[in-house]
């Protein structure tokens, strides 16, 4: 069984899953809201799935890029509960996880999550077989940028900053592109644990740090 947590947003997420029955999961939106609520949530959560703690297998996080404090906060959380049961973390990226959440319908998906104005971390992924394949690592990038790359139609936008850039990304492609308003998910994170520890990639607590993308260019 492995936790999957997510605070890269004001979406605080958490999920339970194992691979081979549906999965649990809780979520709040709000702003600041993740030192509070996620120990409760995690709380509720395992009382809902009626399990133990020590069910555990690993505790995946989201790693970011996103709220520098939302991040820090789900990461320490994670930490400490995996020191506690000695079991590793399993570090997931924001957009790995939002693109779980993707149907695979379109050749191209792109996930973007809101940067500074104007910008968004962005990932290019390409569907292959039953799974999005990433195309290139997460950027920095101004909503137009993907325009010139991505000409055809053929592409799929997703999201909290597909949600919020809407209008403008929709006026690229003059209103013809399909936006999934997908949002962050605990479950989502929890599954892309599951295939990252069946490659090998679980790793110690003390091993996992945030990744910001930049030079700090976390938002809050």
């Amino acid at each position: 069984m492995i936790l999957g947590i997510e605070t890269a947003t004001p979406v605080c997420s958490v999920g339970l899953a194992n691979g081979q029955c549906p999965g649990e999961e809780i979520h709040v939106i709000g702003k600041s809201i993740h030192a509070e609520k996620l120990p409760l949530l995690v709380d509720q959560l395992f009382k809902k799935a009626g399990i133990e703690f020590q069910h555990l297998q690993g505790i995946a996080v989201s790693i970011g890029p996103g709220s520098f404090t939302g991040l820090r906060v789900g990461l320490g959380f994670a930490k400490g509960m995996a020191l506690g049961l000695g079991i590793p973390l399993i570090p997931v990226l924001t957009h790995d996880a939002l693109v779980r959440g993707v149907p695979l319908v379109k050749e191209y998906a792109v996930v973007l999550v809101p940067s500074r104005k104007n910008e968004v971390y962005g990932r290019l992924y390409r569907q292959n077989g039953n799974f999005w394949d990433p195309q290139e690592p997460v950027g920095v990038y101004r909503i137009d940028r993907f325009k010139e790359e991505l000409p055809s139609r053929d592409v799929v936008f997703a999201g909290p900053g597909a949600e919020m850039y809407r209008d403008q990304i929709g006026a690229l492609y003059h209103g013809t592109l399909e936006i999934k308003a997908s949002q962050p998910s605990g479950l989502h994170v929890a599954y892309e644990g599951i295939r990252r520890m069946e490659k090998g990639e679980a790793c110690a607590p003390d091993e996992v740090i945030p990744f910001y993308c930049a030079s700090f260019q976390g938002v809050d």
